[in-house]
């Protein structure tokens, strides 16, 4: 047993060595993200509020910030005056660690929800990113915010497991005023009928969004809210865009997105309108469809972590843009499946859950990591096989849960 011991000790010295050589390359490199977030941040340490210039807001041009613009709520500037302090590569390295911090808190608050003993705590992390390591560490190369987004939705989540109300909510709310679709989880909360976690949500998102006025006036910050509102609404028709809309947009929409770098996948010619019209009958058909799932479930503790899975997942589906980066959240439902195939070790559905993990892997880590040069790998981009596997997932977690009382006979 020290041997084991020692052996775990070894492995994760070396994963974290590892993580921090690689994390330091890219946050001194190209933080490609987080360079528009240090610069909003430097722009606000100048006093200067104009978040959304005009320009951007008709989608005919983009910032001079590392050939970006920044698309997030006022609110949500404020976050970055900290980092803005410092150099573009410290900044960057200081932001990456954050994310380190929030990759093992995530682990560690899903195995200590779901009463994993701790000597199990690197299995299920070690699996669960590896699962999932080639979204997690494109995360870390363009510095996204959307990872420390999720770590406040599974803070949340462990709150209110937990019995709490009100902090667990306002985290939530951060978390929705960073990225605006964890809504889907207040959608959830509404489902299950936890109305005081959606009121404390709503007038936390309240707080937050008047908050700027304290430094630019209540009128200047209902202008930044409207000018946000229609740089978020701009079109995210782009190849590297893996949601619902996007695939609807590549396969069935004959366009020059990305111009001639990345090869076409239509197989259908339809208007523009139409396919708006699709996705959103699809989408409101989808949230019906959860609708009905999360009413009718068990609410033993693990069926609930299946169904925080199940709208992690339903998230990346059906927000409006979904990139790469963003499928690094799909360590919360690796993470539960590990941890389900740990306790549950006998269960009939081993081979289902094992095969979404390896899958997963395939998909995100080994396959890319084999493609014969930059072309293969556009080819394999556009297509979206993130997607594909993640509406594979979709339905393994639905059957997961409307089949749990043969996962636990107990």
């Amino acid at each position: 047993m020290r041997f084991v011991s020692i052996l775990k000790k070894i492995i994760l010295s070396i994963f974290m060595i590892t993580i921090l050589v690689a994390g330091y390359k890219d946050s001194v490199g190209n933080p490609i993200d987080f360079a528009v977030y240090h610069g909003i941040g430097k722009q606000l340490l100048q006093g200067n509020f104009d978040l959304y210039p005009s320009e951007h807001l008709d989608g005919t041009s983009y910032s001079e910030i590392n050939g970006m613009y920044y698309r997030y709520a006022p609110v949500t500037a404020l976050l970055f005056v900290p980092f803005a302090l410092f150099n573009l590569a410290t900044a960057g390295f200081l932001f990456f660690l954050l994310k380190i911090a929030a990759l093992f808190g995530v682990i560690l608050m899903i195995s200590k929800i779901t009463g994993v003993k701790s000597d199990r705590y690197l299995t299920v992390g070690l699996i669960a990113f590896f699962s999932v390591a080639g979204y997690i560490v494109e995360e870390w190369h363009v510095g996204n915010v959307h990872f420390l987004s999720f770590f406040l939705i599974v803070l949340a989540i462990y709150g209110i497991e937990k019995g709490r109300v009100v902090w667990p909510s306002f985290f939530l709310a951060v978390a929705v005023a960073l990225k605006i679709t964890p809504l889907l989880f207040v959608f959830y909360f509404l489902v299950k009928k936890k109305f005081k976690v959606c009121a404390v949500v709503a007038v936390s998102l309240a707080v937050l969004f008047l908050l700027p006025a304290l430094f630019v006036g209540f009128e200047k910050n209902a202008v930044l809210v409207k000018e946000w509102s229609m740089s978020a609404a701009q079109k995210s028709e782009a190849s590297v865009n893996h949601s619902l809309k996007g695939v609807l947009f590549k396969y069935l929409n004959h366009n020059d997105i990305d111009g001639p770098k990345y090869p076409k996948t239509n197989v259908a010619d339809f208007s523009r309108e139409t396919i708006y019209a699709l996705w959103l009958a699809l989408g409101l058909a989808i949230m019906v469809f959860l609708a009905a799932i999360f009413a009718r479930a068990s609410r033993h503790p693990d069926v609930v972590l299946l169904e925080h899975s199940l709208v992690v997942v339903g998230i990346l589906i059906l927000s409006p843009h979904s990139m790469r980066p963003y499928f690094s959240t799909l360590v919360l439902p690796s993470g539960i499946l590990v941890i389900l195939l740990i306790k549950y070790s006998q269960n009939i559905y081993q081979r289902l859950m094992q095969g979404v993990l390896v899958l997963s892997f395939l998909v995100s880590v080994l396959i890319p990591a084999l493609l014969p040069g930059r072309q293969a790998s556009l080819v394999y981009e556009i297509h979206s096989p993130y997607f594909f596997a993640t509406i594979i997932l979709f339905f393994v977690l639905v059957f997961l849960i409307r089949n749990f009382e043969k996962l636990n006979p107990a």
